[in-house]
């Protein structure tokens, strides 16, 4: 007797066999392939390398020729897209770069850069194949490799800092040695001093002082005394541009200083938040990445590459890929928000059109907005999950 074969498949069987060739393909294929399809058309509007080019390289090559790295402060001077405004350590480290051809030197950093990403989640013991293509395709990886922004480097250091907590010496160094790059990571001072690590904290302090004395000395505190405006004047032209809480602010008709302020008291109010969570259960991790959020809130000049440092919040709250991730990979939504260009005339030379016309437009209030609620539904969801989740091993 011969038996029929069943005519219909078990819908579990097919649903496990689409899973597991659809997950690969959306989780894995989808994020990388997007991710180098806008970085080739951003090659193609000839913004490949720019932030590296103006913030590193070009003042490298200044150093070397026995010039002041930094313009003067003023905006005509300035408003060239990407000005030389970072620290003297992070332009001191640039200098074996400027040895090198530009495209030669774009190459060496933009690996440095991946690898950079690669290393904040393998610190942190992440071992999820999705958590890395999710980072690697996300908007502020790839808005940050592209443009080459040193702010990516600051992630390895964050994630560095959190697994030596305990270790005087390495935490301490770890973070004098990120503020000294840029100064976005001071917040992380403030979870030294009340979770009682004063020590690691007195280190990151006297790392950050001294090596930056150290590395204006290399070409003769040549603009010390107008540092301090420059940084006041790049504020100015490029925060309310930004997709910063300051650009957020202008946009709803704010005068400038009032924007400036309420961004201000915003950003304390989350790094109060994390004072406040230092002293709960799980306080120690939740605090430390809250932190991270406030570094993020109060910066003046926020661009999507400086999002990368949330990599280090979503690793330790939520190890597996689950719905954070899922919000992180979003952040695209914010990118492709229309907004509003000014008709300006031709650029500066060496200055790509599209840079030029975003830093002459109108303040992007939709995207900031966007980012914010985005950002504001993740962090909602990691601090509900997280003392639930399950530490990730050492990597």
């Amino acid at each position: 007797m011969i038996r029929r074969r069943p005519d219909n498949i078990g819908w579990t069987t097919l649903l496990v066999a689409t899973r597991r060739v659809m997950e690969p393909l959306l989780l894995g294929v989808l994020p990388i392939a997007f991710a180098v399809l806008i970085m080739r058309g951003e090659a193609q509007i000839g913004v490949l390398g720019f932030d590296f080019k103006g913030t590193i390289w070009q003042p490298g090559r200044d150093i070397l020729a026995g010039h002041s790295p930094y313009p003067p402060p003023l905006p005509a001077e300035m408003n060239i897209g990407s000005p030389s405004v970072y620290p003297p350590v992070a332009l001191v480290l640039g200098v074996p770069l400027a040895l090198l051809p530009f495209k030669a030197a774009l190459w060496v950093w933009t690996t440095a850069l991946v690898i950079a990403v690669l290393a904040t989640l393998r610190i942190l013991g992440i071992h999820n194949w999705r958590c890395y293509t999710i980072a690697l395709g996300s908007c502020a990886v790839v808005f940050g490799v592209v443009l080459g922004n040193i702010v990516v480097l600051l992630a390895p250091l964050a994630a560095y800092i959190w697994r030596h907590r305990d270790s005087t010496s390495r935490s301490g160094l770890a973070l004098g040695l990120a503020i000294a790059l840029k100064l976005v990571l001071w917040p992380l001072l403030v979870w030294l001093v009340v979770t009682r690590r004063m020590r690691p904290a007195a280190v990151a302090v006297g790392t950050a002082f001294l090596s930056t004395l150290g590395a204006w000395s290399v070409f003769g505190f040549d603009g010390f005394r107008e540092y301090p405006r420059l940084l006041t004047v790049n504020t100015e032209l490029y925060g309310p541009h930004s997709w910063s809480l300051l650009a957020g602010g202008i946009g709803l008709g704010l005068p400038f200083s009032v924007a400036n302020a309420l961004a201000a008291i915003l950003g304390l109010a989350v790094l109060f938040l994390s004072v406040l969570l230092a002293s709960r259960p799980d306080g120690d991790r939740r605090a430390f990445c809250v932190a991270l959020l406030a570094s993020i809130a109060l910066l003046p000049i926020m661009w999507p590459s400086s999002l990368v440092l949330l990599l280090v919040p979503l690793a330790l709250l939520s190890p597996s890929a689950g719905r954070p991730w899922f919000i992180f990979g979003a952040l695209w939504l914010a990118a492709f928000v229309p907004r509003t260009f000014a008709h300006v005339g031709a650029p500066p030379d060496g200055v790509p059109l599209a840079v030029w016309q975003m830093n002459n437009s109108p303040a992007p209030t939709a995207q900031v907005l966007v980012i914010t609620v985005l950002v504001t539904a993740m962090s909602i969801l990691l601090l509900r999950v997280a003392p639930r989740a399950r530490p990730a091993r050492p990597g």
